[in-house]
């Protein structure tokens, strides 16, 4: 039964992935640990993977799928939709963990660590998406609650300025997200 279930989500993989070049290695290990989830969390991690590899598709595809996966793992500790997390994710960093910004922000979901060093390692923060999109999600979360659970105003204070353009930003790829997980209508 679970032959079958890899032989039927490999070729479900092959026929979503077409144009892009995957080692029959990549494609196992990805297939294998898709199955490995829960029936939900497998379906936002495939569906983020081919998302990040369309809008990014220069990125290494092992990296792309760990990025995904990282941003569904996390995202269920926290009170934000999926979307916006990905919106926040693709404006920071387009989806680079490894993206250091001149002021020192640091990787997927680019948090400043010189405000955030205390709490955050440095390099942990640069190399392991996991670990950063938490981190993220942690800052973001505690801007929420400061604020009284005013996203906007969280967002605002993720960004460090109270940018319009920025929240346009993050709200534009928010939806962009949205259309692309409904699929072709």
């Amino acid at each position: 039964m679970v032959m079958f279930k890899v032989v039927i989500f490999t070729v479900l993989f092959l026929f979503f992935s077409a144009g892009q070049l995957f080692s029959s290695e990549t494609i196992k290990f990805i297939s294998e640990d898709l199955l490995s989830l829960p029936f939900g969390e497998r379906i936002e991690t495939f569906i983020l993977f081919k998302y990040i590899t369309m809008v990014n598709p220069k990125q290494d595809i092992m990296l792309s799928y760990a990025v995904a996966r990282s941003i569904v793992r996390e995202s269920k500790e926290f009170p934000f939709p999926l979307e916006l997390i990905v919106g926040i994710s693709r404006i920071e960093s387009g989806f680079n963990p490894f993206a250091r910004s001149h002021k020192d922000a640091r990787g997927l979901m680019q948090v400043h660590y010189p405000t955030w060093k205390r709490y955050f390692d440095g390099q942990r923060l640069l190399k392991d998406p996991f670990y950063n999109t938490k981190a993220g999600l942690k800052v973001l979360n505690y801007y929420y609650k400061v604020n009284n659970e005013n996203l906007k105003h969280a967002i605002y204070d993720y960004y460090g300025a109270k940018s319009k353009s920025y929240l346009r930003a993050v709200l534009r790829e928010t939806e962009r997200y949205k259309k692309f997980r409904r699929g072709p209508r």
